[in-house]
């Protein structure tokens, strides 16, 4: 039996990150590994009905929009990570994954926080894998030194989508392996596909007007434009006899959501409801009712395909356009995901059944 030390940001509020966590942890034990878990860069772990109570939220999240990444990173993260590996009860691994999700990222600490890890993990020794992760297409000078620097010192990388191979390659000269999405796998633990009773449901995720407009460099115009873009797309997937269903997968999604709620009610003559989605079992619940699901998260959008969801993206970035390429255009063969993630899993766990 290994014992393994898995880090990524299963401890954030992000419904996507908790399957991501959930998924792999599940992976892993299947085949015997005793699974340890530390949060990459939130090592507290969030709710999104927790968060939402919280006073200083806002103020929060103005002051990390205006500092510099590395000192956020110097002054919040640092001690915090180390703190967070020295705290486990077991200091001896047989190996450590650092995935999923996007950990290879732009805009953010994420560079600094990878750094921090990469330098704790090799002095101690233990083996690394990256796994099932993506990258975003464009860095900072720094943040391409420290990933070159960071991805030369582990022992394999495994990427989630064609894309991030290609660009690990372009950018950094890695040839990187490839793993289907880890939360695939959520699906795959429930092989009875007759427990989705579908219902005539359209489900609707807005994304994070305040998000976007951090991260991303399209115009998408003033909030109300935006609503009206949604509006519209609703309207161009609705079909008679559907009723509207508005839910969430973060915390700035939900903010956004309700105010798309009031939007909808005091402009437009569309019945919509408003779900409760602050959980990850309440998110799945409800997609497992749901016939077509809009969305602009990727993981939102995954858990919909392992529901049996009609997916319709909204491309918000370059890595959810990846996903529309991949994943969207084309049948999706489950059994041969599950097959390529347990083959890589077996090579890295080393296991030979």
């Amino acid at each position: 039996m290994q014992r393994v030390l898995l880090i990524n940001q299963g401890n954030t509020d992000n419904l996507g990150d908790k399957a991501i966590n959930l998924s792999f942890r599940s992976l892993l034990e299947k085949y015997g590994s005793t699974v340890d878990f530390a949060g990459f860069a939130q090592t507290d772990e969030q709710f999104i009905d927790k968060i939402d109570k919280k006073k200083n939220y806002k103020l929060k999240s103005f002051v990390k929009k205006r500092l510099p990444n590395f000192l956020i990173w110097f002054f919040k993260y640092r001690k915090k990570i180390k703190k967070e590996l020295n705290s486990l009860d077991n200091q001896n691994y047989d190996l450590v994954i650092l995935g999923g999700g996007q950990l290879i990222k732009s805009k953010n600490v994420f560079a600094y926080c990878f750094l921090s890890w990469i330098t704790l993990l090799r002095r101690k020794g233990y083996p690394i894998f990256v796994v099932g992760v993506g990258a975003d297409d464009q860095f900072s000078f720094i943040e391409k030194v420290i990933y070159q620097k960071c991805l030369a010192q582990v022992n394999n990388i495994y990427v989630r989508d064609k894309e991030s191979q290609a660009i690990l390659n372009r950018i950094f000269n890695i040839s990187a392996q490839y793993i289907p999405d880890i939360v695939f796998n959520k699906r795959l633990t429930n092989t009875d596909t007759n427990m989705f009773i579908k219902e005539e449901k359209l489900v609707v995720m807005i994304y994070d007007y305040d998000a976007l407009q951090k991260n991303f460099e399209n115009d998408f115009g003033t909030k109300k434009e935006y609503f009206y873009f949604w509006e519209n797309l609703i309207k161009t997937n609705y079909q008679p006899d559907l009723t509207i269903t508005l839910a969430y997968t973060t915390i700035g999604d939900k903010k956004t959501t309700k105010e798309f709620y009031h939007y909808i009610k005091n402009n437009t003559e569309m019945e919509v409801s408003l779900s409760n989605t602050d959980r990850l079992g309440e998110l799945e619940e409800l997609l497992k009712t749901t016939k077509i699901l809009i969305s602009g998260r990727m993981h939102g959008m995954i858990l919909g395909l392992n529901h049996n969801c009609i997916i319709v993206p909204y491309i918000v970035s370059p890595k959810v356009k990846a996903f529309k390429e991949e994943w969207l255009k084309s049948d999706i063969n489950y059994k041969s995901i599950l097959k390529k993630q347990e083959k890589v899993i077996k090579q890295i766990l080393n296991v030979n059944r």
